[in-house]
């Protein structure tokens, strides 16, 4: 397969880790160092390939334009940033994600390649989900463990907050059940299996993170597999094995952790449940009135929280939110919440019109591009299923975007990028 193939294996390996310390004597000391410095020699090691060859590929694919306009938009709104530095803090994350997009793209030529990244992504939620298993089993064991290689604040914040009834995963596990669906309607038993099995451990995973924008993304991975590969005799098994997994869940979350998905979407606790929702509407009407202040540009790209920040203060006689003061439920938006959790009202409040433009432009074309990919590959074939999971497990993405900020979160968008990358090698290079 090259080695350079390989090496792009292992840095979307690393991806999945997150920033792990290694606590080693060099210079580039956690995964995501290692990860970001292989991924630049590897755009150098294609670049010169190219050079060599004569000719840029990617320049001939259909996305290229609309995915240089929304970087090219991106750029831009650093013209009316008052914080330059958090504004190229967040460009950086979106041209690391975008170069997984150039390097899956150029990497990527055979079907056979397409199995490895297929391996890689399974081996790497199980791992994660393994993690997340002890995490939930052995927390003192786990905590133990993470200090050695995490800093305090990020383990805490994003691996395992048990006061909230909630287990962080590493990686964005409920984005790649489609790569477990694809196992588990193999002809081969021992793929099934490992489709059953793995399956069911990420799926368990998923529920215990206690996430509602987790579980809808979840939910849309099993839903729309089925239907777009025509599987429907064969779902009611898959079913059956849920139901067991959410079942076990159910009993295990509400003994354990105190709550359950189904309690979180009741809105049963108002400062756990109602508070958060009441945060992410204030956040969404203030981007809307940052875009009415400069429409244009917005108010510049990682420039939200500033913005917010100036426009909502403590003065003022108390108002409550659902029983709680003004001030605590400001404490809520500035520890918890960096932007509005939303792809759209971030979009239109930090670049503006332009922004929103250019990424509207560039959903089209990835769209466009789907359904062109969609219609050549013949039905219930291999190829349909393997253009499908890659399909399926980047618009998930783009539905866990409306709740998270995807712009700041490095590893989603690596895996969005990814698969993207991949879905257009396959177009152009006639792969499937």
């Amino acid at each position: 397969m090259g080695m350079l193939f390989n090496i792009f294996l292992f840095t979307f390996f690393l991806s999945t880790l997150g920033p792990i310390y290694l606590n080693l004597p060099i210079f580039i000391n956690t995964t995501w160092g290692i990860m970001k410095l292989l991924a630049l020699l590897l755009l150098f090691a294609s670049l010169w390939r190219a050079v060599k060859k004569g000719k840029l590929e990617i320049v001939k694919n259909p996305l290229f334009v609309p995915v240089s306009v929304y970087f090219m938009a991106m750029t831009a709104s650093l013209l009316v940033a008052q914080n330059l530095g958090a504004a190229i803090t967040d460009l950086t994350t979106i041209a690391f994600g975008l170069l997984f997009f150039y390097l899956a793209f150029s990497f990527f030529s055979s079907k056979k390649q397409i199995y490895w990244f297929f391996s890689v992504v399974l081996l790497s939620a199980v791992f994660v989900s393994l993690i997340g298993l002890v995490s939930f089993l052995a927390p003192g064991l786990y905590k133990g463990v993470a200090k050695n290689f995490i800093h305090e604040a990020s383990y805490r914040l994003y691996l395992f907050n048990r006061e909230r009834g909630r287990i962080f995963p590493l990686w964005d596990i409920e984005l790649m059940i489609p790569f477990f669906l694809f196992l588990f309607f193999q002809k081969e038993k021992i793929l099934r299996r490992v489709g059953m099995i793995g399956g069911g451990l990420v799926s368990l995973i998923v529920f215990l993170t206690n996430f509602r924008y987790r579980f809808l993304a979840f939910i849309f991975g099993i839903i729309t597999y089925p239907i777009l590969n025509k599987r429907f005799k064969k779902f009611l098994p898959l079913l059956i094995l849920l139901a067991i997994v959410f079942g076990g869940y159910l009993f295990w979350a509400q003994n354990v952790l105190g709550v359950t998905i189904i309690t979180r979407f009741l809105l049963d606790d108002p400062q756990l449940d109602i508070l958060p929702l009441q945060a992410r509407m204030e956040m969404a009407w203030q981007s809307f009135e940052m875009f009415i202040s400069s429409p244009l540009l917005g108010v510049g790209l990682g420039n939200y929280f500033d913005n917010f920040s100036l426009r909502v203060g403590y003065a003022g006689p108390p108002v409550y939110y659902y029983g709680l003061p003004h001030e605590a439920f400001l404490v809520l938006v500035f520890e918890n919440y960096k932007g509005p959790h939303n792809l759209f009202f971030s979009t239109i409040a930090e670049t503006g019109i332009i922004g929103l433009a250019a990424l509207l432009y560039l959903l089209k074309s990835l769209l466009n591009q789907d359904i062109l990919l969609f219609r050549r590959v013949k039905e219930k074939t291999q190829s349909r299923q393997i253009t499908t999971v890659l399909i399926i497990s980047s618009w998930a993405t783009i539905l866990a975007a409306q709740f998270i900020n995807i712009n700041t979160s490095l590893a989603p968008l690596i895996f969005f990028w990814t698969t993207r990358g991949i879905i257009a090698a396959i177009g152009q290079k006639k792969i499937l």
